[in-house]
């Protein structure tokens, strides 16, 4: 899918899986003109890359078509649930989301409350009614034809195999343009799980990320964070879940340093401690 443009270049969101380590690759565009696509760059835990292709290579008829067909990230993906954007009505998924190319397919969300564990973070995935196929790939539209999600077999162990999974379109966006600019997430060195306020409740717990595994050497090993510490603040912001500690980093560089508040089980209670990190 085109995901972005600019007055020289179309860019193109695709998995990880079709371009491997290739540095270009051919693209056949709508309307099966095949150009010589750069790939830019690509992430194994999202299992999504990014492609440069150059409008100079298209001619401006194939640029009409491809406009007619092209899908925009919607923009209000990022602003509402995508729970509410679909609800229970039927989306769309396209590309080859059997297997096999260019087909289309429609569906039912089954299950609209999974979560995928990726470093220092989670992404928001949904399982589906669609019959699942360890080829498939592409995007998921909304009835309107928004583009609110990408089609992964990344995560088959929170979505299963019996139904098609697919990644809230709102997480990928971010890592496109990361991508695109071939840019890095600062590395914390941890996984982890949300706890919220329903959890917390229940077991008696502070809300926070609850930290799973502190990868060795990782800057948050070396400033001293363990295993079932729950990161409640980094620096000044409120950590609710893992998602914002991922969203936090975005916002940091390689070898800037934070201060991570943890809350960490002593005796019967627990105690606040607060870690300097250098982040990676």
């Amino acid at each position: 899918i085109i995901y972005k443009e600019n007055t020289k270049n179309y860019y193109i969101a695709t998995t990880y899986n079709i371009v491997k380590e290739q540095h270009t690759v051919s693209v056949q565009l709508a309307d099966e003109t095949v150009v010589e696509g750069k790939v830019l760059d690509s992430d194994l835990q999202y299992n999504v890359a990014v492609i440069m292709i150059s409008k100079s290579k298209i001619t401006q008829e194939t640029q009409e078509k491809m406009q007619t067909y092209r899908g925009m990230i919607a923009k209000r993906a990022s602003r509402i649930p995508l729970q509410q954007i679909l609800g229970s009505q039927e989306f769309i998924a396209i590309g080859c989301p059997n297997g096999v190319l260019y087909s289309v397919m429609t569906g039912h969300v089954s299950n609209n409350s999974l979560y995928g564990t990726i470093t220092d973070g989670e992404v928001k995935l949904f399982s589906t009614d669609i019959p699942y196929s360890e080829n498939g790939n592409g995007v998921v539209l909304d009835i309107s034809g928004n583009v609110v999600g990408m089609i992964t077999t990344k995560f088959t162990i929170e979505t299963g195999t019996s139904g098609m999974g697919f990644i809230d379109m709102s997480n990928v966006s971010t890592i496109l343009e990361l991508l695109q600019h071939k840019q890095d997430v600062a590395y914390l060195g941890i996984e982890g799980e949300s706890i919220l306020e329903a959890t917390a409740s229940a077991h008696d717990l502070p809300t926070g990320a609850y930290v799973r595994t502190v990868y060795a050497q990782a800057p948050a090993y070396q400033a001293g964070m363990r295993v079932a510490d729950i990161i409640t603040k980094i620096d000044d912001s409120i950590v609710s879940g893992m998602t914002d500690v991922y969203n936090i980093l975005l916002q940091h560089n390689s070898g800037e340093k934070v201060i991570c508040t943890v809350m960490r089980k002593s005796g019967d209670k627990y105690i606040t401690k607060k870690l300097k990190v250098k982040l990676q």
